[in-house]
């Protein structure tokens, strides 16, 4: 919702326009927030007075974000894991498909519905590739999701792949489901926002001295090779991170043993079950 006053910025209403149409554009995939409608000349109160605004009527989400999940409950087994990367990597696969890239991929955008299927959400960074070459020279998104290149620009001096850039903020979050840790932060972090302060475009084999981080995410590649898939996405060379198809071909993507139904995603999720998730992990209250 935007406030529609004097010192109102058209950009924020444009911005919200551009939203609007980019969900509504995406309504067909199953796993994109819909946008149903926008109002331009709304009212709202606060405080007791009546402000102009405009907002728009979005799809009820009321399980919350992934986020939230993660903070309440910690880091995710690998079969729920890979439920919900495979439903974000389609959502994701389908925006490039049609020529756009979303540029905030992050737990904080990634919406619960009723029966606990994804639902990508917040396009208010939405990159539309009018020139057909991928580029882009705006810097977006979330700094701790954020590919390296695009924290770089003024020191590049280049545009950079909007695409890949999606691809590495897939890898940070299907990395922070995995193990509920940050490989930037200096510390353990200990809130819901996953803040990272690294801005060095380090590659993940390099950060190593996270002794604790890493021992989960070892085992985990000893396990599943997961970490294999996950190292490629967050490869500092945009160059050398796969497309969203090509991921999909990954070993780890195609392991029957790691399937699970929605269903019984939901029921574990319901009940409160201990299966869904690890406990090794920081957990929030």
């Amino acid at each position: 919702m935007a406030n529609k006053n004097p010192s109102m910025n058209q950009k924020v209403i444009e911005a919200t326009q551009k939203e609007h149409q980019a969900m509504q554009f995406f309504s067909e995939h199953p796993n994109i927030l819909t946008s149903y409608y926008m109002e331009e000349n709304g009212c709202r109160e606060d405080n007791g007075v009546i402000e102009e605004c405009t907002y728009l009527v979005l799809e009820t989400c009321v399980n919350g974000t992934l986020s939230h999940l993660l903070a309440r409950n910690g880091a995710l087994i690998e079969p729920v894991v890979k439920f919900y990367f495979t439903q974000l990597l389609s959502a994701v696969a389908y925006i490039h498909s049609l020529g756009y890239a979303h540029l905030d991929i992050k737990p904080q955008n990634i919406l619960f519905d009723e029966n606990y299927n994804i639902r990508l959400a917040d396009f208010g960074t939405i990159e539309e590739d009018v020139r057909q070459d991928g580029l882009c020279c705006w810097k977006k998104g979330t700094d701790s999701f954020m590919a390296p290149e695009i924290k770089n620009m003024k020191k590049l001096q280049k545009p950079y792949n909007m695409y890949k850039a999606d691809v590495y903020s897939l890898g940070m979050t299907l990395l922070i489901m995995l193990t509920m840790k940050h490989p930037y932060s200096k510390e353990n972090n200990k809130n819901d926002d996953f803040i990272s302060t690294n801005n060095s475009g380090d590659s993940i084999s390099s950060l190593s001295n996270n002794s604790e981080s890493f021992a989960r995410m070892n085992e985990l590649e000893e396990e599943l090779g997961v970490m294999n898939l996950i190292s490629f996405m967050l490869h500092p060379d945009p160059s050398m991170r796969p497309t969203c198809e090509e991921i999909f071909t990954h070993p780890w993507m195609n392991d029957s043993s790691l399937d699970i139904r929605n269903d019984e995603v939901y029921s574990q999720v319901c009940s409160g079950k201990d299966p869904l998730f690890t406990h090794n992990t920081v957990t929030y209250n």
